[in-house]
């Protein structure tokens, strides 16, 4: 069995680390959690994780000079840290930077840009994608778009549809979650347009014409209704 990517979640603030921890709920990683710089540390050397997510703001240790002795330990030096700092706290992120942070995000935290940073370091962080055959409408101000999604994950779907959007085009969807043949129930969200898939250009060779869209914003209770609909699919 494949060895889990082990990631580090730092921050003294429980209500952090829950919604750390449910970003990464749907990737194939294993987590690691600490409360104080001394007890990263601790855990640095003790688990040995492939990716820190270290809050500046420590009870008893700066998250720069945590960084810092991390980054000046031969044996943990190679492990990449992404410092979580106060949006406005600029002094802070710059000290980060001094300290030999691989990364930096700033607090309110942003699910797209967490998971971003994270599959930069490690490719178990994508979160992963079912095959599904599902339909899909897109209103626009002329028409609706009625298409299929053939595949998905919590953070976004691939639409067949020979219409296509420009990339960085924000819509709203319709999606009806369920198998083929059987009725299910229709949620709403907003994405956005992350790709196109062309006979001229193929993004992904394998799939066919559509456009690959990321979720964004979505209510907490339409969330779990998706990741219900996708932990079905596996079964």
């Amino acid at each position: 069995m494949t060895e889990k990517s082990k990631i580090l979640l730092v921050d003294d603030s429980r209500f952090f680390l829950t919604i750390e921890s449910q970003f990464l709920r749907n990737a194939p990683v294993e987590l690691v959690e600490a409360r104080s710089g001394e007890q990263a540390l601790a855990l640095c050397r003790q688990e040995r994780p492939h990716l820190v997510y270290l809050s500046y703001d420590l009870p008893d240790l700066a998250g720069d000079e945590c960084c810092r002795r991390l980054k000046t330990d031969p044996e943990l030096k190679t492990i990449p840290i992404v410092l979580v700092c106060n949006e406005l706290a600029t002094e802070h992120q710059d000290r980060s930077r001094a300290a030999g942070s691989d990364a930096i995000l700033t607090k309110p935290l942003d699910r797209t840009r967490f998971l971003e940073i994270g599959r930069s370091f490690l490719a178990g962080v994508r979160e992963p994608r079912r095959h599904c055959l599902i339909r899909v409408r897109i209103p626009l101000a002329d028409r609706v778009i009625a298409a299929k999604g053939l595949d998905i994950s919590s953070g976004g779907l691939f639409v067949e549809s020979g219409e296509t959007l420009p990339p960085g085009t924000v819509v709203q969807l319709e999606l009806q979650l369920c198998r083929p043949g059987e009725q299910g129930p229709w949620i709403k969200c907003r994405g956005k347009v992350g790709w196109l898939n062309t006979k001229e250009k193929p993004f992904k060779p394998n799939h066919p014409v559509g456009l690959g869209i990321k979720f964004i914003d979505i209510p907490a209770s339409v969330a779990g209704v998706l990741n219900g609909f996708i932990r079905s699919l596996t079964t």
